[in-house]
């Protein structure tokens, strides 16, 4: 009699059965390549001591691959304000015929970033320059809440006279004037722009004596720096030029630092605060840019 072969799938030696498992959190995605185990992603239960792809490790789609395109995501809607929040600055100083939008110096790319948060604010400005009035009519239309000032050493070439805005005439170079000024309209400005003569002279004076009365947390910008190396301006290749003058700040900024290698303003100790200047007490930062500087109030 002959032996009758018989023929059976071959069974393993471990089970495999379907078990049905939600996926509660994102960066339980996986695919299970070792052994046999829950795999989230095809809802499977498998034993452990088998290996459907042996040798291969557990690929897993970690949450930091989510988190980056979130991420991603969120950079690139930031960027699209930045660049409409520009645009729309930039737009209202081409209209009213300002040099500090993109047709010259272009310095509404920088003043978008810093000034849209207070855009519809109640804030306080002031410039110095009023000329013919075109930044004047450009800040009325950014800045709706805000309280504006501006001045200037003579009102004769002023084309545009506002209703809303108040004008000042006098001369920033002279302390006495300034001091004027803030006797009848008050301190605690959010912001102030020296856009005046541009000498070395004016625009030190002007520093030294407005910068108190910034409020904290505000910022006072000078304009045009390019002149702090034109000897015209009384500028040049020397130290007494507006530039000279805040690279020295610099160093009044790191004062804590240096002093107490601690950069805290929290706790400075007795003896560092007996030689703490109006500066190193309350500025907290500079902003360098191309002819331009911004200075933030503590």
């Amino acid at each position: 009699m002959k032996r009758q072969l018989q023929y059976s799938t071959p069974q393993p030696n471990r089970t495999f059965k379907p078990f049905c498992h939600p996926i509660p959190e994102p960066y339980s995605l996986g695919i299970c390549a070792r052994g046999w185990g829950h795999n989230r992603l095809s809802g499977w239960q498998t034993d452990s001591k088998s290996s459907i792809f042996p040798g291969r490790e557990v690929l897993q789609l970690p949450l930091k691959i989510i988190s980056f395109f979130f991420c991603f995501l969120f950079c690139l809607g930031a960027l699209h304000a930045d660049q409409e929040a520009y645009r729309s600055l930039d737009e209202l100083g081409l209209q009213c015929g300002t040099d500090k939008a993109s047709s010259l110096h272009n310095y509404t790319k920088i003043y978008s970033r810093y000034f849209a948060p207070l855009k519809d604010k109640p804030i306080k400005f002031l410039e110095i320059g009023i000329y013919q009035g075109a930044s004047v009519k450009m800040w009325e239309s950014y800045f709706k809440q805000a309280t504006l000032h501006f001045i200037d050493i003579s009102l004769k070439h002023v084309q545009y006279y506002s209703k809303r805005s108040r004008y000042h005439v006098l001369d920033q170079s002279k302390p006495r004037d300034l001091l004027k000024l803030i006797r009848k309209v008050g301190g605690d400005f959010d912001i102030i722009i020296d856009d005046g003569g541009h000498t070395m002279e004016q625009q030190i004076t002007s520093f030294q004596h407005l910068f108190p009365h910034v409020k904290s947390g505000g910022m006072y910008i000078i304009e045009d720096l390019h002149t702090s190396y034109w000897e015209n301006y009384g500028g040049g290749d020397h130290s007494h030029t507006t530039v000279a003058f805040l690279k020295n700040l610099i160093d009044d900024v790191n004062y804590v630092g240096a002093t107490t290698s601690c950069a805290s303003h929290a706790n400075i100790p007795s003896e560092v605060v007996a030689d703490m200047t109006l500066y190193r007490k309350e500025i907290e930062s500079i902003h360098f840019y191309d002819s331009l500087a911004i200075i933030f109030k503590r």
